[in-house]
């Protein structure tokens, strides 16, 4: 009975216990009512600059299928700055059924990785209802980034990646703080923001479409997560929910178009109108995400009546002039070269006529004006004409890659109803400079080969341009039946201003037959385009050693019976003399030493024999 009571308190302890957790998982799980279920990547490992799809599954904890929720264009998808960049429109996919909690996947096609960090980060908003969003966020474990990665891995094959279900994640709506602006060397992107013509003169009481283009005009950097802003002048009307609009991402020397609804309201009297555009972005630097802002005044002409009002001293609309036409070659500058920038500007007034009119230029860096002054004067510009000039100017040496700026002002007078007014207006014009591509890459002089036998193919380069060579590869075309390459392709990274080196590939020649192999180079100049350079090589291997027909083995007995009975008994011979010789060597040196030990054993003070001998004698005679 005791062992049950426990049970059963144990039992109802555990559903205590289940209760409280419980919630608290799932309010972790997620900052808001949209959670993310699972993602999937097309590739296993995700290297820099690789490009993927990216498919998100999320789920609504509040909202239906069909009653809050009714289709996937309901719901739109804005890409925030993360760890990648690019790629084309999302796409959603609804796959819940109606009546049942919102269930949908999105398709991110095409994302390139940055090399930096696993995060992809993205805003959902339902039913255009901006207090609806949510910004969600996941880490995708397939990057590898560029400090991990090495040369082989750069080359691995890429393999497709399984659809992963991680758990959920814990999304929050931080705002994204403004980092320093960069640095001069850094060369943020410059933006453009031009106008396109319009189709049919604007009157007033007109609805139209304003097409606002923003071009990133060069440096490597794509522009990232952007938002255009419009504030018309009074004389306009915004025929929009919102003045802001969000705009994907830009690459370097590409533009997107962005279309706001104006209205010219029926009072217009001034015929110059105009909007100013607002560009906000990011841009992902060595250092991180960047933030600036790039502005634009564009000037909207207004078909106004010029017939009398009922008081005839009414003052008529105020001239402008505006730069209608400028041409530079339609082709970026080189730095260092001379280029003629031709402006055509015009009067925008239909009855005034403009007096001494003062046109003043100022060049941004990289650019200045050859053999002339910056300000040039007009008498007079009648009502509606244009004037040209041409205008010759020379790019430095030491400019940037990316777009300089041109800034045209005017300052003006004309006459309404006997009074004397002024009046002024600025331009500012782009002119894209680019740094010159030096990168030289050279044959080798000569090439010795040896058929089956490994040849390196050693092609000197250097680079002699003003600016880094960047993702350099090196690739080795060849017929697989002339011969055999382990590693036909090579990621030789960037090359600093200045660098000099060899491009070494191997190849394996199978025959001494002549063969052709093409050796190309791929790499990115500093304004982002991608050239290719191709260097055939010919060469004839030698042949490898091989046995010679002509070289004939000495021929040896057969039988040796006979013989073998003379052999052994001059081996014993041999054997015996060297003995013999032994022997007596070894006793003439034992002799000889045994007469050394007697000479230094000899007494000096003993009689000679001679003198021995006398005194025998004398004692002989003493006897006698």
């Amino acid at each position: 009975m005791k062992i049950l009571k426990r049970r059963i308190i144990s039992l109802v302890l555990a559903v205590m216990l289940v209760s409280v957790l419980a919630p608290s998982f799932f309010i972790s799980a997620s900052a808001g009512d949209t959670i993310i279920t699972g993602y999937g990547t097309s590739k296993a490992k995700i290297y820099e600059n690789d490009t993927v799809n990216i498919t998100v599954y999320l789920k609504s904890l509040s909202l239906k299928s069909g009653a809050d929720v009714a289709k996937a264009s309901d719901i739109d998808i804005t890409r925030r700055v993360d760890s990648f960049y690019g790629g084309g429109e999302p796409v959603v996919s609804v796959t819940s059924a109606n009546g049942s909690l919102l269930t949908y996947k999105i398709v991110f096609p095409a994302v390139s990785y940055r090399g930096v960090g696993d995060t992809f980060s993205f805003i959902v908003t339902y039913n255009e209802n901006a207090s609806e969003s949510e910004t969600l966020e996941l880490a995708a474990s397939e990057c590898v980034p560029s400090s991990e990665t090495t040369a082989a891995e750069t080359t691995a094959a890429e393999t497709t990646a399984a659809e992963t279900m991680p758990p959920w994640e814990t999304t929050t709506r931080e705002s994204i703080t403004e980092p320093e602006k960069p640095t001069k060397e850094q060369a943020a992107p410059l933006v453009a923001i031009t106008r396109s013509a319009f189709p049919k003169e604007i009157k007033p009481g007109m609805e139209f479409n304003l097409n606002v283009i923003i071009k990133n005009t060069g440096s490597p950097y794509t522009i990232s997560t952007g938002a255009v802003s419009f504030e018309p002048s009074e004389g306009l009307e915004l025929n929009e929910n919102s003045s802001s609009k969000s705009i994907s991402d830009i690459r370097a020397n590409s533009s997107k178009t962005v279309t706001v609804k104006l209205r010219a309201v029926k009072s217009v009297e001034n015929s110059s109108q105009s909007v100013n555009v607002s560009f906000r972005y990011y841009y992902q630097s060595g250092e991180g995400a960047v933030m600036d802002t790039s502005s634009e005044k564009i000037i909207i002409p207004i078909a106004v009546s010029d017939s009398k009002t009922t008081t005839e001293s009414a003052a008529k609309a105020t001239p402008n002039i505006i730069v209608s036409k400028y041409d530079y070659g339609g082709k970026p500058i080189a730095a260092g070269s001379s280029f003629n920038l031709e402006l055509s500007f015009r009067n925008t007034s239909k009855s005034l006529k403009v007096e001494n009119l003062v046109m003043s230029v100022e060049t941004g860096e990289g650019l200045s004006i050859a053999s002339s002054s910056n300000t040039y004067y007009y008498d007079s510009i009648a009502a509606g004409k244009s004037e040209s000039r041409g205008i010759k100017m020379n790019v430095t040496a030491n400019a940037l890659s990316g777009g300089s700026v041109v800034d045209i002002s005017f300052r003006y007078e004309y006459v309404d109803n006997g009074t004397r007014g002024s009046g002024s207006s600025n331009e500012r014009l782009y002119v894209p400079v680019y740094l010159p591509d030096r990168f030289i890459i050279t044959a080798p002089d000569t090439i010795y080969a040896v058929a089956n036998e490994e040849l390196s193919l050693s092609l000197p380069y250097v680079n002699k341009s003003k600016g880094a060579v960047n993702n350099v590869e090196a690739e080795l075309i060849f017929d697989e039946a002339d011969g055999f390459c382990e590693f036909p392709k090579m990621n030789l990274g960037n090359f600093e201003p200045g660098k000099s080196g060899t491009i070494d590939l191997f190849i394996t020649p199978n025959t001494a037959e002549t063969m052709t192999v093409t050796v190309l180079v791929s790499y990115e100049t500093e304004s982002g385009e991608l050239k290719k350079v191709s260097v055939p090589l010919t060469f004839t291997p030698d042949e490898g050693m091989m046995d010679d027909p002509g070289f004939m083995e000495p021929d040896f007995p057969t039988d040796i019976g006979e013989s073998s009975g003379k052999l052994k008994f001059i081996i014993i011979a041999a054997v015996v003399i060297a003995a013999i010789v032994v022997f007596i060597v070894l006793r003439r040196r034992k002799k000889k030493k045994s007469k050394i030990e007697i000479s230094s054993d000899f007494d000096w003070n003993m009689p000679q024999p001679a003198e021995t001998a006398g005194n025998s004698s004398d004692r002989n005679e003493t006897k006698t």
